[in-house]
């Protein structure tokens, strides 16, 4: 048996209220004005808003 790493559930989407891993919300576009050449666009896979924020730890949750 194989135990992968779980994926952290890092981003709430403001628009409908659920939690996403990074790799869930993360889209990399081709940016030909941005000196990398691709420019990373956070979008919720459900409703597709573009208010995926990250999440912070909450101190003493309970």
């Amino acid at each position: 048996m194989t135990f992968t790493e779980p994926h952290l559930i890092t981003h709430g989407c403001l628009n409908c209220g659920r939690h996403f891993a990074l790799h869930q919300v993360r889209q990399v576009h081709p940016a030909e004005h941005t000196p990398e050449g691709e420019a990373e666009v956070l979008v919720c896979p459900v409703c597709g808003s573009y208010d995926p924020v990250p999440l912070s730890e909450v101190p003493n949750a309970s």
